[in-house]
Parts: C-alpha cells; structure tokens; sequence
C-alpha cells in the first residue's frame, strides 16, 4: 500500500540522519479501518417495489427537496433504502426521532424499476405522512416508513396544516416544524381511527407492505392510484413549465372512502396548485401568491375528461377552459390580529363572479369557527362556519348573500382595508358579522337587512333552512338533507326551528 511504503521511506531518512547502524524495529502496524456508519430511517417505496427512485425526508414541510435534506442510498439485494446519520449535519438538533416525524418524499422518474409492472414510463411522487402508530424509526429491521400510492391519498387530510409556513432547512427540527409534525400527527391519527370506526375495518394497514403481505386488493387499488398520479404528474409539469412554479398534486379524499367500500372507480378529480414563496410584509403579515388549477378529472385511460365525460388534449388552453382556474393573492397575518382571530385576506379571479376580495377570522384549524366577509361582481357575503372534516356532518353554517344592488348594509372598502391591514377596521367588520342572528330562534330578525332577491341561510346537523326576500315578502323553505324531504312556509320555519340544534 502506498502508505506503507512511504513509512518505509521514512524510516530510511531517519536512519541515514542518524549515522549510527540499521535499526531493529518493525514498522508500526496499520491502524484498523473505521467502522461503516449505521444505516438508519429504512423506507420502501412500493406499487410493486421500486428501485431507482430518489427518496428524500421533508424536514420543513414544504415536500420540496432543499439543500441540507440528503437523498437516501438504495439496498437492492433488500429492496428498500437507507440513510446514514452524518447526512443530515445542516440541520440543528437532528435525531431519529425528528425524521421519523415528517413526511417521507419519493420521486420516482422515467426509467426507474417497479418489481410488479416493470420499468416506469411516466414520472410521479409519493408520500408518506407521520402518524402515532408508526413504530420506532431508525431501528435496524424496522421501517420508518413505507411510502406508496395509498398512505399518498392522505395528503388532502393535512394539507392546511402545511400552508403558510416558511422553515430553513436548519430549523428543520426546530420548535416551528415540530408543532406542524404534533399537528399532523394528530390529524392523521384522528382521520385513520374515523375511518376505522365508519367502515369498520383496520384503515392503519393503508400504512403497510402490501407487496409482503399478499393483500392483492390493495395492490390493484394502488397501480390504479399511480395511473392517476402519472397523468396528474404530466399536468403538474405543464403548468410548472408555463409559470415557472413548483407544483403540488392533491386527489381528491373521496377515493379513499371509495377504496374502504371496495368501490371501483374508473376517474378521479385532482387539483394541481403552487406553494408559492412567502414574502414578509413587515407588519405581521405574510403575503403569498398561488396559481391553481382545481376541478381536474381524469379517467383510468390516462386521459382528461370534462364534467360530461368528454375527452380533451392536455394543453392549457385547455383546463382552463375544463377545470377550475384560479390565481389567488393572499396576505395572512402571523398571528393574532385581535383576541381569538387571525386574519387572511385574499383577492381572486372567479369564474362567474369576476373579481372577488374576501376576508377570514379565525384560528384556521379544523373544528373551529371561521367568519367571513367577502364581496365580488354578483354579491355581498357574510358568514359563520365550522368545518368539522371528520364528521358525516362536514359542515355547520349560517350566511347571508346581499345580491340586491341597492341594499346599503354591509358595505366594507375592502381595497382601503386590503391596503392598511387596520386591526381596528378589521375588528369592526368582525364584529358586525359576529352581531347577526345566527340561531333559529332569532333568525328572522335579520331580515331587517334583506332587500328583494337577498337571502339568508342556517346549515347544521343535515338540516338547511333558506329564506329568500321578494317584493312580497320572505319566501322559506326547510330541507332535510337526510331524507330530502322540503317543506316551505310557516311549516319549514318551524321544521326546522324543531330540528336545528341552537349551539
């Protein structure tokens, strides 16, 4: 070895500077050869199992691969990937645990190997998102993750927790990303245990090697997934390559409640839409912009399709003539405005209505109230919801809709307000939204603010009570969404005073 014989050169030096005789020692031995590093974080990638893809761990949660977030090494003769802990050094206070609670990225390209379907054609991303039941990360024979097309489905469930957050790579384990990690967590945790209890079934083998396992159901239900992916992944690269952005592809949720029923889809509806970058605005606003392309459906050919089935060439002329096209600029504040209320305000570009500018109130996480004031070419809107995402009962609202041009109530300067961010301005419409009747038993004392075509509604537990103002008066009705039974006048007042619970 060349280290040996340069020790033996000098060796030779020292002797001759020495001018005594040979020396009688043998050269030190070598010494032994580190230890490889241990191989930690084991994941698979499975439609079949697929060799060739590029595995990544989302520390930041923004399911883009930034510098600092190292690509895992492959293990052909095992079938799965690994990582080596020295890879992750851009990143304070990494461990095992920190990557075992985020989202686990594979990128699989042209060309890469699908032991069950053979060499890919057509490129898409999977992911796998944390939950409590995982099992403990890192440990040898142990998965960290196995990332297919099924624990992909659960992107939609989560996805708002993910919006509106802008993390370095070194804070990746930081105080910020591991309260999005608890969030997450939580959430997928509640929607897989929902689904257990709806359908009866074990929902958290979604999680499992379905190839290992033999489950054959699962394993049509995920190429089927992938064949959608494909043709999401080809109109997520054309929208990149016309706006310069990066894209995400979210499916629709229903296909997993289609799966837990054994039921056989032949479309699914995608949205494709762009995390665009966060600017600061100095004021505790954030502003972001976001191109999107909802209401894309697409058939098991490999094909879009519109409303009516029919079959379209992927252009973008095209979907936004097919889809739903929307470029939405928003400016969020960081925290809270006033006590119990953070704010968004969003200006966007609507079919139909035209321009349209809206503003939220609230705390944005699921089950709790948001309230609305929002205006654009047709009318004035103001509203209270809760989104339950999983109850049956997905939705709680109460709203009125001033369509009446005439009517002086609630007319808010919205660009004025959209300029300064006043927290005191903001705080009064709050208020005056807060302030309308939203219980049945009050409900008709809004009707002092309803001009002929204005309605008001009250939405909760299957029940939709609507009135509607006319010259003549207010025409009601009562429906239970249940049955579909409707009834109308003073019978539908008091239907559904009988049935929609005061809160």
């Amino acid at each position: 070895m060349r280290k040996s014989i340069l020790f033996g050169i000098f060796s030779l030096l020292l002797t001759s500077c020495g001018g005594g005789g040979a020396s009688n020692e043998s050269p030190s031995p070598e010494p032994p050869a580190p230890e490889p590093p241990e191989e930690i974080l084991y994941t698979k990638v499975i439609d079949g199992y697929v060799s060739g893809a590029n595995i990544f761990i989302d520390h930041n949660w923004n399911l883009i691969q930034d510098d600092g977030e190292p690509s895992a090494y492959e293990d052909l003769e095992n079938q799965r990937y690994y990582f080596y802990e020295e890879d992750f050094s851009s990143i304070d206070n990494w461990s095992v645990t920190c990557a075992s609670e985020r989202p686990a990225v594979a990128e699989v390209p042209v060309g890469a190997i699908d032991s069950e379907r053979g060499e890919i054609t057509s490129e898409y991303t999977l992911y796998h998102f944390p939950f409590f039941s995982q099992g403990a990360g890192g440990i040898q024979d142990t998965y960290t993750a196995n990332i297919t097309p099924l624990t992909t489905l659960f992107f939609p469930y989560i996805s708002s927790l993910m919006e509106n957050t802008e993390i370095g790579v070194q804070a990746g384990c930081g105080s910020i990303a591991n309260d999005i990690a608890e969030g997450v967590i939580n959430e997928v945790d509640q929607v897989l245990t929902a689904l257990t209890a709806e359908f009866n079934i074990d929902v958290f083998t979604f999680y499992d090697d379905f190839i290992a396992s033999g489950d054959e159901v699962k394993k049509a239900y995920a190429e089927k997934v992938v064949d959608f992916l494909q043709i999401a992944f080809t109109v997520g690269q054309l929208i990149e390559e016309e706006y310069q952005i990066e894209t995400r592809i979210q499916l629709d949720r229903l296909i997993v409640e289609k799966i837990l029923s054994n039921e056989e889809f032949e479309t699914v509806e995608f949205a494709v839409f762009s995390p665009a970058t966060v600017i600061s605005l100095g004021d505790e606003y954030l502003q972001q912009t976001l191109y999107a392309f909802y209401d894309v459906i697409a058939n098991s050919d490999g094909e879009l399709i519109d409303s009516d089935g029919n079959v379209y060439e992927i252009t973008l002329a095209n979907l936004k003539a097919n889809t739903t096209f929307l470029i939405r600029d928003m400016v969020y504040s960081n925290g809270q405005i006033f006590p119990g209320n953070r704010v968004l305000m969003e200006t966007v570009e609507r079919p139909v209505v035209g321009l349209e500018r809206f503003i939220h109130f609230g705390l944005f996480q699921s089950g709790q109230e948001y309230t609305e004031a929002k205006i654009n070419e047709v009318l004035r809107r103001m509203a209270v919801y809760r989104i339950n995402e999983n109850s049956t009962s997905s939705l709680e609202l109460f709203e009125i809709e001033l369509r009446n041009e005439t009517n002086p109530h609630f007319i808010f300067d919205f660009e004025t307000i959209f300029a300064t961010r006043d927290a005191s301005q903001l705080e009064d419409i709050y208020n005056q939204v807060r302030d309308l009747k939203r219980e049945m038993s009050l409900i008709s004392d809004n009707r002092i603010y309803l001009y002929p075509t204005d309605r008001q509604s009250l939405r909760r537990s299957n029940w939709t009570y609507l009135e509607i103002a006319t010259d003549d008066g207010v025409n009601i009705s009562c429906l239970n969404e249940g049955t579909g039974v409707q009834t109308y006048g003073e019978q539908a007042y008091e239907d559904c005073l009988a049935n929609i619970n005061e809160n």
